[in-house]
């Protein structure tokens, strides 16, 4: 099971970094997608962060973050501390404060780590190192300045590990399916063998999202239960949390599922799109509007999802993440761009 596990890992990682190999898709016109190149060190392009209008974060699995502070206009490569280090995900909650999830090769074998950063990602602290088994960290995010989550998968289970404290101390949330933390409803063992995103609407309300499957927590994260079972492994992989009623998902072979009733009913939604179309990132910039991004497609909707428009997509390889301003949409993926929208 490890070695499949291992290989099933290699082969997405290698899929990723050819596919999505560096574009953020930025645009000068309104309402039209443009590429454009960014100073990736590999190639690469993962996550996308803005926590401001004027300042954003793009990371791709190399040592250190892009950095922009006019709007996604130009990018730089800050040269940090990180030397062994590779991040592969980021969240930011202003222009200064950080966290990433990386891999370290300083050891005989990679090991996940958990940094910080108090400057912008010039330097880079370390947090935490997720040990015990084979561990990989798929995504970091931080509700606030005290409640982050980081998620992924030990030995072919799924991993979440939180803080309450701003990323000092961290705690297992949940490991496995041993009775205690996953109910009976993931009957004849269809279990996620990951947790690839989660994100939550306040301080108690959340959803964490894998193959196959979603759960929701009303406690903070200290319990979790699933909410949605697809019983044929479709791999849900984007989440946007709204509200604490509206959450929406996108995953592989076209599949986007929404909720207007936190959680207890979800509703799969047409697409105009060929189908087999493997959706990986959403995000709204309001109740209204707001974005899809998939194997080379994007979708949008001005109607609050009721409808969604395929939109010309000017990279067709992957496109990873999405981030939303007052003033644009940015969308990574393709080699060394980013695709934005002034909105």
């Amino acid at each position: 099971m490890i070695a499949a596990y291992l290989g099933d890992r290699i082969r997405l990682s290698v899929v990723l970094v050819l596919l999505s190999a560096c574009a953020v898709i930025a645009d000068t016109d309104v309402g039209k997608w443009k590429p454009q190149s960014v100073p990736s060190p590999d190639g690469s392009v993962q996550e996308v962060a803005f926590p401001r209008e004027r300042i954003g974060w793009i990371c791709g699995f190399f040592a250190g973050v892009l950095r922009t502070t006019d709007r996604g206009s130009t990018w730089k490569e800050l040269k940090s501390n990180l030397t062994t280090e590779r991040i592969g995900s980021i969240s930011f909650l202003d222009s200064n404060r950080g966290w990433a999830a990386a891999t370290s090769y300083a050891g005989k074998r990679p090991q996940q780590v958990i940094l910080s950063t108090t400057d912008g990602g010039v330097s880079w602290t370390e947090r935490k190192r997720v040990e015990g088994g084979i561990v990989h960290l798929v995504s970091i995010w931080f509700f606030d300045e005290r409640l982050g989550w980081a998620v992924g998968a030990r030995d072919d289970k799924p991993l979440v590990v939180s803080t309450s404290d701003g990323g000092a101390t961290w705690r297992e949330a949940y490991l496995g399916h041993d009775g205690r933390t996953w109910k009976d409803a993931l009957i004849k063992g269809e279990l996620t063998n990951e947790i690839r995103r989660v994100r939550f609407a306040d301080a108690l309300h959340g959803w964490a999202i894998g193959p196959g499957a979603i759960f929701y927590t009303s406690d903070g994260g200290s319990t979790w239960i699933p909410q949605y079972v697809s019983g044929d492994g479709v791999w849900l992989n984007g989440i946007a949390v709204l509200n604490s009623d509206k959450v929406w998902a996108v995953g592989g072979r076209g599949f986007l599922l929404r909720t207007n009733d936190h959680g207890v009913n979800w509703t799969r939604v047409s697409l105009p799109n060929k189908g087999d179309d493997f959706l990986w990132a959403i995000a709204f910039a309001d109740p209204k509007s707001g974005w899809i991004g998939g194997n080379g497609v994007i979708l949008s909707t001005r109607d609050g999802g009721d409808t969604w428009e395929r939109q010309v997509s000017p990279v067709q390889g992957v496109l990873t993440d999405i981030a939303v301003t007052s003033s644009r949409v940015f969308v990574t993926g393709g080699t060394s761009r980013v695709l934005v929208l002034r909105r």
